[in-house]
């Protein structure tokens, strides 16, 4: 999933990527948090809060996804979630800080994510008729 972001000041479009990925949207009630998944330090070291402040205006929590043991709570980034993966279970090391104001989506993502949720729905069907 993408989402454009504001550049910050000073910078041109031709300067700085400007579209985010990231790797889980989830969805509950009126709540939507970002996950970025992880599986090396050097990958978590990698990400920088321009990736990140797309998502964090956009969505009311962002919580990193690692195997258990990655990253310590206190190397993840203020207001930013840990969540650790061991064996099949999920267990949150550190809450993220909720951002009760968050912007909607954008009517382009929203006719992404329906365009995406009807393409797999059309792929699972194709494969049931096999």
């Amino acid at each position: 999933l993408t989402c454009d972001a504001e550049l910050p000041d000073g910078y041109r479009v031709n300067d700085a990527i400007t579209r985010r990925r990231i790797d889980a949207l989830i969805f509950e009630t009126k709540t939507r948090t970002a996950v970025e998944i992880k599986i090396s330090r050097a990958d978590f070291f990698r990400d920088t809060e321009l990736k990140r402040s797309a998502w964090l205006k956009h969505t009311h929590r962002f919580a990193y996804l690692v195997p258990k043991g990655l990253v310590k709570p206190e190397e993840v980034p203020d207001g930013c979630g840990l969540w650790e993966y061991d064996n099949g279970t999920i267990t949150i090391t550190k809450r993220a800080k909720i951002n009760k104001e968050a912007k909607e989506f954008p009517a382009s993502m929203t006719k992404y994510f329906a365009w995406r949720a009807f393409a797999a729905e059309r792929k699972l069907e194709s494969r049931r008729r096999r």
